[in-house]
């Protein structure tokens, strides 16, 4: 910048000085005329623009010209002579001060831009100036802080172009009566993105000062009042959602048989009926307000918090049975739950609604079912004769280890892979035993042939029975099997399949076979 201010000087030097030359030229050329007087343009032009210095110097010249035009003028020395270069002289000294002057006048302008832009770009607000098409042409330095943005970055963009889709219309009709009224304040309030993707709302005054000749524009000065307005917001949503809350029925909400609760936009509490306070041993008015996560922090470890954000979005989700614990009161246990969005009338979500069940005595009887389980399975597994379950169609479901080494497998998904009746050497012996077993017939000490995983035969004695639960038969049936193989191999007596079922038909009883 100073470098073309010293070339800008250099030029207008050289014109002052060219300007002298020129007129000094038209009095020499032309006989009889003596413009010498009119060298006083020179210092006076030197002096718009060029120091005090370079003015005395133009004004030197100038002299020394009217000195030297005096001899060809035929007036050196006389009155006139002096009178004319005492003008001369004096055009220069008055160039000087003109010059000094202005220099100190430009020095206040200066200080004084100075300290308004110091004003402007270290303010809490922000700045932009707009042409009159809304095009930024000017940023403060307080956008980087309040929006992010460089100073450049904004720069020929429009001010609607990373506005909130839902303001632009009303800001551009904002914008319009700006336009309509010069010097008049108005006040916009709308929200803006943030370089981050985040919205800020932006409140400010803009007022059109396009006519102004100096720096023609619409001056909008702003505040980030995000803050504000945020709380504001939550100030209204408790009211809006203890206003609602009251419009629960509340004895319905007491005497529910399970958990509810309510949360509100923010993820707390606003509602904690009866059955909570008696299960976990928490009043309400110690929960309503508080966030879930500063009572039970366990909730984001068994992922029930991101189950919350996701009906907080739109989501109706439901949770594992979870333990819980609350370590104030001694009370624990295990609970499922089932949360959906919270909408207002408006079909707006304003929150959470859950749903908790106390699961605690369902999990101790499962506890104890796995522990009857797990005592028939050692039954099934350490029996040292052959038991399995299957299917009506044939379809194994379990076999245990001693009838895997009856059939030469060495895994029970071997096994199961193949099927309970392709393990018979005859289909139609399995075809008429299943038969008996969907009669409801039980089936004892039936002498068949199998077949081994190698193809060799294997003579077994078979029991199989169905379990009745309430009269009505269980859809699969266990089997008991005892290798009689070498039995069979000392010359035992074999009937057929059908002939022993017809033999026993009428002394079944129909009994239930237990382990």
């Amino acid at each position: 910048m100073e470098n073309q201010q010293s070339l800008l000087r250099d030029r207008w030097l050289q014109l002052s000085l060219a300007v002298t030359t020129l007129i000094a030229a038209i009095d020499f050329a032309i006989e009889g005329t003596i413009l010498m007087s009119f060298l006083v343009v020179g210092p006076l032009l030197a002096s718009v623009r060029d120091t005090p210095r370079r003015s005395g110097l133009v004004g030197a010249y100038a002299l020394l010209l009217a000195i030297v035009l005096g001899i060809p003028d035929k007036i050196f020395g006389s009155l006139d002579h002096v009178i004319r270069c005492s003008a001369v002289a004096a055009s220069g000294i008055l160039a000087m001060w003109a010059a000094r002057v202005r220099m100190k006048m430009e020095g206040r302008a200066l200080e004084s831009e100075e300290r308004l832009r110091a004003l402007v770009e270290n303010s809490a607000d922000g700045m932009l100036l707009l042409d009159g098409e809304g095009v930024i042409r000017y940023t403060s330095q307080s956008t980087t802080r309040l929006l992010g943005y460089g100073t450049a970055e904004l720069l020929a963009a429009r001010l609607v172009d990373r506005m909130h889709p839902d303001d632009r219309k009303r800001v551009q009709e904002l914008i319009g009566r700006c336009l309509a009224t010069p010097g008049l304040p108005v006040e916009a309030e709308f929200r803006y993105q943030h370089k981050d993707g985040s919205w800020r709302h932006v409140q400010g005054v803009a007022v059109n000062r396009l006519d102004e000749p100096s720096n023609p524009a619409v001056v909008f000065n702003y505040r980030d009042v995000t803050a504000s307005r945020q709380a504001e917001e939550r100030l209204r949503e408790y009211a809006r959602l203890l206003q609602e809350a009251q419009q629960f029925n509340e004895e319905v909400i007491s005497g529910a048989g399970e958990g509810i609760i309510v949360y509100n936009r923010a993820l707390r509490y606003a509602v904690w009926n009866l059955f909570m306070e008696q299960m976990t041993g928490l009043k309400a008015h110690k929960v309503l307000g508080q966030h879930p996560l500063e009572l039970f922090p366990h909730l984001r470890a068994q992922g029930v918090y991101s189950l919350l954000e996701r009906a907080l979005a739109g989501e109706t989700v439901r949770s594992l049975d979870v333990p819980y614990s609350v370590p104030s009161t001694g009370k624990s246990g295990w609970v499922s739950g089932t949360y959906a969005p919270h909408r207002n009338a408006a079909g707006e979500i304003v929150g959470v609604i859950g749903l908790i069940r106390d699961v605690t005595e369902r999990k101790k009887t499962e506890g104890q079912l796995r522990t009857s389980e797990d005592k028939y399975r050692n039954i099934l597994h350490f029996a040292p004769i052959g038991i399995y379950e299957a299917k009506a169609e044939g379809t194994l479901v379990a076999a245990n280890r001693a009838l895997l080494r009856m059939l030469g497998y060495s895994s029970a998904e071997e096994v199961m892979a193949r099927g309970l009746a392709e393990i018979y050497a005859d289909p139609e012996d399995f075809e008429a035993i299943v038969k008996r077993y969907q009669e409801g017939g039980l089936v004892r000490g039936i002498e068949v042939c199998w077949k081994r995983k190698d193809g060799t035969p294997l003579w077994v004695e078979l029991h199989f029975h169905a379990k009745k639960d309430e009269q009505v038969w269980s859809p699969n049936m266990e089997g008991f099997v005892l290798d009689i193989s070498d039995r069979k191999r000392n010359g035992a007596e074999t009937l057929s399949v059908k002939e022993q079922l017809g033999r026993t038909q009428r002394g079944y009883l129909q009994v239930e076979f237990s382990v």
